[in-house]
């Protein structure tokens, strides 16, 4: 894929042109963004992904994995992933969808019972904002990268 397919407001960051700042900041060429919305290219974006984890220091604290297992021990979450790592939390929010739309795994469903420190990202009832660390987003899409970045996420 050269060029992505939404426009160019639509990327990790919570300022809607960081991208085209971060474009002419690093003087890209106009053809860096395609069609009437402005796709930009693949490149770009990910360019740009990366310079903000970079410039957030994100990377200390982003895990790249398969989770198959979220479990209750005593007062905080533990956080399995297929390769056999291990994280533990205080508080656990999925973003698991695209479509705004609550979707529990299978291998979450028995939690629900703990909702006062575990929340789905279109879960009516969840206040993110009122959250205290430790959390862990569980989630590999924007919404996901949008809830660790957004200002009122603290």
């Amino acid at each position: 894929m050269k060029f992505l397919r939404s426009p160019s407001v639509h990327h990790l960051d919570v300022e809607p042109f960081s991208l085209r700042k971060y474009a002419d900041d690093q003087n890209r060429k106009k053809s860096d963004f395609y069609g009437v919305y402005k796709r930009p290219s693949l490149e770009l974006f990910n360019e740009h992904s990366q310079a903000l984890f970079r410039n957030l220091n994100m990377k200390s604290c982003w895990h790249q994995g398969f989770v198959n297992g979220v479990d209750r021990e005593d007062a905080s979450w533990t956080i399995s992933t297929v390769a056999g790592n291990r994280f533990k939390t205080k508080n656990v929010v999925l973003a698991l969808s695209v479509n705004g739309q609550l979707n529990i795994p299978e291998w979450a469903s028995n939690l629900e019972a703990h909702s006062h420190q575990l929340f789905h990202i279109y879960d009516e009832a969840a206040d993110l904002t009122k959250m205290k660390p430790s959390i862990a987003v569980v989630g590999g899409g924007i919404s996901a990268a949008h809830l660790v970045i957004s200002p009122s996420s603290g």
